[in-house]
């Protein structure tokens, strides 16, 4: 038997019916189905619109697709699919124009590689995940820290005359290790001197906060 709800709104109370669990699971399943289609859809059409580019040297269709119909308020992943086709082509998307500038690391002009693109779609590529507005906190760069450290000093201590002691362990393979080891020292004394900073449990406490204060008004009657 379904349930009502009522939550407030600023305009006006809104009733709501509560469907049943395996009705939202239906849906729930729904919703990702058309979430895999839709981007093999956008995937096939962009490798066309790749393939078009490579062949006329024409770019609006690929300007149609990223700047007219996969836009910002989309809220799709567009900067994974814009990185795609940075990656396999030298399509370069400024504003609302895409020139066929882009060039490697080593100032040469990207090739178009559509057959690579076409064989990995965007979606699963790490390269092409999703960094808009991601926060770094002290203590995830601190752990790296910790951990380079953690990692050249078990490997020294398994080192003589540049062979290890336990072949099963890692052992460091390089020259310099005294200097190596000043640096690691001087980065660990400057890391422990480092201020406390609680931002990333702050963080964490208000989005708890802020999802329980969602729950409750979702399920707590005017």
């Amino acid at each position: 038997m379904a349930t009502k709800l009522v939550v407030e709104n600023t305009a006006a109370a809104v009733a709501l019916v509560l469907l049943d669990k395996d009705t939202i699971k239906r849906n729930q399943d729904g919703i990702r189905t058309s979430l895999l289609s839709l981007d093999r859809q956008i995937h096939d059409n962009a490798v066309q619109c790749m393939l078009h580019a490579e062949k006329h040297g024409d770019t609006s269709l690929m300007v149609r697709l990223l700047v007219n119909t996969i836009d910002k308020k989309t809220g799709y992943r567009r900067a994974g699919l814009i990185n795609w086709m940075r990656k396999f082509s030298p399509m370069e998307l400024s504003g609302d124009t895409i020139n066929l500038s882009g060039t490697d690391g080593q100032g040469n002009k990207r090739p178009f590689l559509v057959d690579k693109a076409n064989a990995t779609p965007f979606w699963s590529d790490s390269d092409n995940n999703e960094m808009v507005a991601r926060p770094v906190f002290k203590d995830t760069l601190m752990s790296k820290i910790d951990k380079a450290y953690s990692e050249f000093t078990s490997a020294m201590e398994n080192t003589v005359n540049g062979k290890p002691v336990d072949p099963s362990k890692p052992f460091y393979d390089g020259i310099h290790g005294d200097k190596m080891a000043d640096f690691f020292n001087a980065v660990k004394a400057m890391r422990d001197a480092l201020p406390a900073d609680e931002t990333r449990q702050v963080r964490l406490t208000q989005e708890r906060i802020k999802k329980d204060q969602e729950f409750l008004k979702a399920n707590v009657a005017a």
